[in-house]
């Protein structure tokens, strides 16, 4: 099968800046991953809007997608991937609309701290109080506390599954459904 016309524009385009990527600094390349993705076409959705989960070490800004009119949902804590270093809810928009969409869910992207301005393990905490806020006000955001999962990609995935380990080590209560671990790489060529 060939490759899409477009995917092969974007590789091609990433191939010219990968070599000189160590030479950018940190912002610029926030920047421009940021510009990137959020050039891609957002989904209308029902219901879009910001939140402040309280954690512990922080307030972690988070953004509720909600597919359609109706409560009772499954709801899926989003963390981004990046690296722990790129993206936040707004990079990670037309992706979480999608998911909304798709799978008929609440979808709660969560914005947790980024290296290297926020050592290890912060994004793990991060993820892990949003993830416990969700399951104890799921209602609040019209889904269902019995249908929690946690999901991510790349470097997101990493903490869904950490997340759902502390979970079942720590007893949280109602317990998350599922994990929906998505990775990915890039061939350069």
């Amino acid at each position: 099968m060939p490759l899409d016309p477009t995917v092969r524009k974007f590789l091609e385009e990433l191939n010219k800046v990968m070599p000189q990527m160590t030479k950018i600094p940190l912002n610029e390349f926030r920047k421009m991953f940021r510009e990137f993705f959020t050039s891609q076409p957002r989904r209308p959705i029902h219901k879009v809007y910001d939140i402040t989960i309280p954690g512990t070490e922080a307030k972690i800004p988070a953004r509720v997608y909600v597919p359609r009119e109706g409560n009772d949902f499954g709801v899926l804590v989003y963390f981004h991937g990046g690296g722990f270093v790129l993206g936040d809810v707004e990079t990670y928009d037309p992706l979480c609309r999608e998911l909304a969409a798709a799978c008929d869910c609440v979808v709660v992207s969560v914005d947790y701290r980024l290296a290297p301005e926020y050592k290890f393990p912060a994004a793990v905490i991060d993820a892990f109080d949003s993830t416990k806020w969700v399951l104890e006000h799921a209602r609040e955001v019209n889904g269902d506390p019995e249908k929690v999962a946690v999901g991510g990609d790349s470097a997101g995935g990493n903490l869904a599954a950490v997340v759902a380990i502390m979970a079942r080590d720590q007893g949280l209560r109602p317990t998350l459904k599922y994990q929906v671990l998505i990775n990915h790489s890039w061939v350069l060529t």
